[in-house]
């Protein structure tokens, strides 16, 4: 043929999925079925800001990792959240071009592919997955992921269910403890920065133009 056809074997318009309703359900489904050893609760959520979600990994996922790993230096013991955090941050780096962006792929030349074909055809190779239930296809995943990657046998799923329910707790702890030092700070030095603003302000009154604009409005 003169032009080679190109066919998206994707589900898009038959059964169209967001990144928060992958993001919604896989929570649901990796706190039912958690991997062996988490060293933190997976939490997280998607934000359109950048920089709101630089902020949040700062303080949440940055200063936590130096943190833990002072304290494996003070024990003596081998530093590694850092180490991980980096390739965290490198991998989020290369999917973000992607998870940042709305895709859309025409499958147009699938469903006629499928149609093309006999009713027994489209039994033995039902590539328009319709009725496909997104929660059993995730739990596969995970528990896919967990026995063959993992190598971590579903056995001790009820241990990391209790561990996990541990790293909750502390998770919470850490969240409402860090809200409160914010609070905390700005209710202690709300008198020193209304002197940084008085003083900023009066700069900006010593200026020509914008000192004379800023008295007429009796600033």
């Amino acid at each position: 043929p003169k032009t080679i056809p190109v066919i998206n074997i994707t589900q898009n318009n038959i059964r169209p999925i967001t990144w928060a309703e992958i993001l919604q359900k896989g929570k649901k489904c990796i706190y039912e079925y958690p991997f062996d050893g988490q060293i933190w609760f997976p939490d997280g959520d998607i934000r359109s800001s950048k920089f709101v979600h630089n902020l949040f990994v700062f303080f949440f996922h940055i200063i936590p990792a130096y943190l833990i790993d002072f304290l494996m230096l003070i024990f003596r013991q081998k530093r590694f959240m850092v180490r991980i955090q980096k390739r965290i941050s490198e991998g989020l780096n290369v999917l973000q071009y992607f998870t940042t962006r709305e895709w859309v792929f025409y499958n147009d030349k699938l469903i006629d592919l499928f149609q093309e074909l006999s009713t027994e055809d489209q039994f033995l190779f039902n590539i328009l997955i319709y009725d496909i239930d997104i929660d059993e296809y995730l739990k596969n995943i995970i528990l896919g992921t967990r026995q063959y990657c993992m190598k971590e046998d579903l056995s001790t799923l009820p241990k990391a269910r209790r561990h996990q329910r541990i790293m909750h707790i502390i998770h919470i702890t850490t969240v409402y403890l860090f809200y409160f030092g914010v609070l905390y700070f700005i209710y202690n030095n709300i008198g020193i920065m209304k002197i940084c603003l008085d003083y900023v302000i009066n700069i900006i009154k010593s200026l020509p133009l914008i000192g004379s604009l800023l008295s007429k409005m009796h600033l």
